[in-house]
């Protein structure tokens, strides 16, 4: 009878576990169905109608086309598009794009041009701008009286007027993993704004500045790759931290070196404001590798060397200098030298050393690779001499061409002396 009974308590927890397990399926599938994906073009014809239309917590979707639209966003919602390249948002050269304001927005996927300003975001909060390209604006992406926002992974390039990406009297702001480049104020901009992050970001080709702060402090600046600016960085009335956990930025004008403990970081800090002594105190000797920096950097090195001396004989030191190799990012940003003596010897290095062995003709070739993978080499053929050459003439040999000039001089010493004589 007591084996019946646990029997029986044993088969009705079993079913009262099964009960629970599937009506934790039937919650969680509650859960998923409670998400509501509007679909632009199929539900409706515009990016603003389906904005209007969506719910809090909707995910609105945009197939590729051009929309010409500006689109305000002040509700809870996440906005991408499918294709990226090819969602193109287009405000007819005035107005915002996107303007956004709330909380708990999400914007990505999207390419915005022609526009005065291609995303704005002000009194928002909890928001972010992803995997986007703006071009062609006035102004990039603006962040104003905002807190804890993120802009991640945009590409942003050519706003004639004023700057690619900048956080205005804002708090916590992420900007990371950006390529901004050919903006005519300033590339990355802070502007009374405290406690942001601003790092991994490329920020090139820029009129006037590369990095701009001014009245913004307790921010950290961080394992960005600044290069072809006007100038670098300028920063007034702040005080920020230029490195994380002793890395600081790539700085293309830094003059400093590694000869210390060769650990990719300079011996000496790089200067960003003289008048209030900031430095970044832990530069980066080579740029800071990552998707935004490789978007940016697709242009080879320029490539020559020199070889000292040039009239070369057999077992003779040479020297091969790569010096003057350079690149648009910097000197620095050259990370391999590859030589080939064309004798089936090979070195790396910016400078060399070899000899050859026997006299002839060789092809000495120099690759060098910078930190984005791009490459560029050249050529240079070099004759290698006998140290001694034979002259048969009258059986001697003689050494050089300082052997042939004391020679001839015993020659005509030994003619004169024979005319006297007779």
């Amino acid at each position: 009878m007591n084996r019946l009974r646990s029997t029986t308590l044993l088969c009705i927890a079993l079913i009262l576990i099964g009960l629970c397990e599937a009506v934790t399926e039937l919650a969680v599938e509650e859960v998923v169905s409670l998400e509501h994906v509007v679909k632009v073009p199929y539900d409706f014809r515009s990016i603003q109608e389906a904005v209007d239309r969506a719910q809090e917590g909707d995910r609105v979707e945009v197939d590729p086309g051009i929309y010409l639209e500006h689109i305000l966003v002040n509700k809870s919602v996440s906005i991408s598009g499918t294709d990226g390249d090819n969602v193109v948002v287009d405000g007819g050269g005035v107005g915002a794009a996107f303007s956004v304001v709330g909380s708990d927005i999400h914007i990505a996927k999207f390419t915005i041009r022609n526009s005065n300003t291609g995303i704005y975001v002000k009194g928002s909060n909890l928001c972010s701008v992803s995997e986007t390209r703006v071009e062609d604006c006035n102004y990039g992406i603006r962040v104003s009286e905002s807190n804890n926002c993120t802009i991640l992974e945009n590409h942003v390039e050519e706003s004639f007027e004023g700057y690619g990406i900048n956080a205005n009297a804002s708090h916590s702001i992420l900007i990371e993993n950006n390529s901004v480049s050919k903006n005519h104020f300033d590339g990355i901009g802070l502007l009374g704004s405290s406690d942001c992050t601003v790092k991994g970001n490329t920020v090139s080709d820029n009129v006037l500045y590369g990095i701009w702060i001014d009245t913004s402090s307790m921010n950290t600046i961080f394992h960005n790759n600044v290069f072809r600016n006007g100038i670098q960085v300028v920063s007034t009335t702040s005080t920020n931290n230029w490195s994380s956990n002793s890395e600081g930025n790539y700085w293309a004008d830094y003059r400093g070196v590694d000869k210390r403990d060769h650990d990719g970081i300079g011996d000496t800090p790089y200067i960003v404001d003289e008048m209030t002594g900031q430095q970044d105190e832990y530069p980066l000797m080579q740029p800071f590798i990552n998707a935004a920096y490789l978007k940016i950097d697709t242009d080879a090195p320029t490539v020559s060397f020199t070889l000292t001396p040039q009239d070369i004989s057999v077992n003779e030191n040479v020297s091969f200098d790569a010096s003057t190799c350079d690149d648009s990012v910097g000197r620095n940003s050259i990370v391999e030298y590859r030589w080939d003596f064309g004798d089936e010897a090979e070195a790396s290095g910016i400078t060399v050393d070899h000899s050859y062995t026997e006299a002839g003709n060789y092809t000495v070739t120099l690759i060098i690779t910078d930190a984005a993978g791009n490459e560029n080499g050249t050529s240079l053929v070099v004759e290698v001499h006998s140290s001694e050459t034979e002259l048969w003439d009258g059986g001697m040999i003689l050494l050089g061409g300082s052997g042939v000039m004391v020679i001839s001089v015993l020659l005509f010493i030994w003619w004169r002396r024979g005319r006297r004589s007779r």
